[in-house]
């Protein structure tokens, strides 16, 4: 009993965790709380509108990394009760890119190259998504998109499996500042290692039957 009054307390205190945990127990009925349908969905929404007031908040008066990318994120894929507006993404992830955070520079690169949420400029959006790879912080994003742009020789880069190669194994290796790059991209990403890996081998065994 004490555990819902302390949740309940923290929730109408403007705690969007507990809110959220609120939300799930009347949803299913959890802890002696009756369920109701009603009450999920207030302190569900609830908790949605609080996380998003909170980092807009964030983002004004700290200019906090995290909260940028998290709204472009959530304005991206239309969570936290928000629509999906890809203008409003791209706003908050170049706000990130411009003060140097990886996963800013990766999100608003992609962007700019294909033209989503702003006008294409495919020069700065792999500007961008380089400085992504590269930096001093390093974004797995990042390194998986310039790994598949030399592996397809899209953008007008010259296709280059040992860049790609590189940048591949880059995503993949854990090495990254930022860890972000969901599993599907992932595993795309190993697939294309192990068709580079294969077509290495495939050169290797013809120049040496050539000798």
């Amino acid at each position: 009993r004490k555990l819902i009054i302390d949740t309940k307390k923290k929730a109408e205190d403007g705690d969007p965790d507990a809110m959220q945990r609120l939300g799930k127990w009347y949803d299913g009925g959890l802890h002696g709380l009756t369920q109701s349908d009603q009450l999920a969905r207030k302190w569900l929404t609830k908790a949605d509108s609080t996380r998003v007031s909170q980092a807009m908040r964030r983002v004004k008066e700290d200019s906090d990394l995290d909260a940028m990318n998290d709204l472009g994120m959530w304005y991206s894929e239309g969570d936290k009760g928000l629509d999906v507006n890809e203008k409003l993404a791209f706003k908050y992830f170049k706000m990130s890119a411009d003060r140097n955070d990886a996963r800013g520079m990766a999100q608003a690169g992609i962007r700019l190259a294909d033209g989503v949420g702003t006008k294409e400029d495919i020069n700065a959006g792999i500007g961008l998504t380089l400085r992504a790879a590269d930096g001093k912080s390093t974004s797995d994003l990042g390194c998986y998109c310039m790994g598949i742009w030399y592996h397809e020789g899209m953008y007008g880069l010259c296709a280059d499996e040992s860049k790609a190669e590189h940048y591949l194994n880059k995503a993949v290796d854990g090495s990254c500042t930022f860890l972000h790059l969901g599993l599907e991209w992932e595993d795309e990403a190993r697939e294309r290692l192990d068709r580079i890996k294969k077509n290495q081998e495939k050169a290797s065994s013809n120049s040496q039957a050539k000798q």
